[in-house]
């Protein structure tokens, strides 16, 4: 368990799940979504690089199916200013997410109406 996740361990898992999180309009990155009372994270998952040489070593690591969690997104609550519901493709369950330098970040959710519910709670009360 990476450091990160203690901590939000430690902070208290309001909720979570598995997301989509859109680095760019053609990356696309597939993770998880924390809330906890202070602030909202999304790690995305990638694979380890190679670390054995040779060819031997190579196909060793290429099938072994590891992954490690990455942090994409690290944002205070009280660092949100704004939330709405975009698209992505044919997906319309978009959270997209504006902190205070009119950065827009998008994270595919199942329900938006239920994580826009959430945040806007906390927000509010932050």
């Amino acid at each position: 368990m990476s450091a990160v996740l203690a901590e939000l361990e430690k902070e208290g898992i309001s909720k979570q799940e598995k997301v989509t999180f859109f680095k760019s309009k053609i990356n696309a990155l597939e993770g998880q979504i924390y809330l906890t009372p202070t602030r909202l994270v999304v790690m995305s998952v990638s694979a380890n690089k190679v670390r054995l040489g040779g060819l031997v070593g190579a196909i060793i690591e290429l099938t072994k199916k590891k992954t490690y969690p990455v942090l994409q997104l690290n944002i205070e609550l009280d660092k949100i200013k704004d939330l709405n519901k975009g698209k992505f493709g044919l997906n319309r369950n978009i959270l997209e997410i504006t902190n205070q330098e009119d950065e827009v970040i998008k994270v595919g959710v199942k329900n938006y109406e239920e994580w826009e519910s959430l945040l806007k709670a906390k927000v509010v009360s932050a």
